[in-house]
């Protein structure tokens, strides 16, 4: 049922559950405008968040963060192009400063597999999507209704709010120039 209502959802109703569900962790900023720190083009995230002294104090990554909300929409192609044009933004959105804040990272909801809920209709994995995106800081939030929330980069998770803190170091904080070789 959750996964129907997502698809119709629009990006209000999601920035409503988003809130709704992580609200009480953060202080948060809505509509913060900002510019791309390579060639100063104006930009706006959804939020800014700071993770209050409770979650600090259970091992959450002090500083600010972003996060990039995008509706679904009801057909598969346009939530494809949908997804990977989220993609970009949150990469961009890394590589910017919005009132003086460069975030640690940003997370986009809904996840990456929200917009591949018709899986067997593509050869492309949001795993692929998700191990890309964690090279630029950007991770996902997931939402499991009555359970919680836990923010992921790749198949790791930073922080859930049953568990606390996941057991990468950096997760999400370490800037990827490059490759390894």
């Amino acid at each position: 049922m959750y996964e129907k209502w997502l698809i119709t959802a629009s990006e209000k109703e999601l920035r409503e559950l988003l809130i709704k569900n992580i609200g009480c962790s953060f202080q948060i900023r809505e509509e913060v405008k900002g510019k791309v720190l390579i060639d100063g083009t104006t930009v706006k995230i959804d939020f800014l968040m700071y993770p209050k002294k409770e979650l600090i104090d259970r091992g959450f990554p002090e500083g600010w963060f972003g996060v990039e909300v995008k509706a679904l929409g009801p057909k598969h192609e346009t939530r494809v192009q949908k997804c990977l044009s989220l993609c970009w933004q949150c990469i961009t959105y890394r590589w910017s400063e919005f009132d003086g804040i460069r975030p640690n990272f940003i997370l986009m909801f809904p996840d990456l597999k929200k917009f591949f809920i018709e899986r067997h209709s593509t050869n492309f994995s949001p795993n692929y999507i998700a191990a890309l995106v964690q090279r630029g800081n950007v991770g996902q939030i997931h939402i499991s209704p009555g359970r919680g929330w836990e923010f992921r980069f790749g198949s790791q998770y930073l922080f859930r709010s049953d568990k606390g803190l996941g057991n990468v170091k950096n997760l999400g904080l370490k800037i990827h120039i490059g490759t390894k070789k």
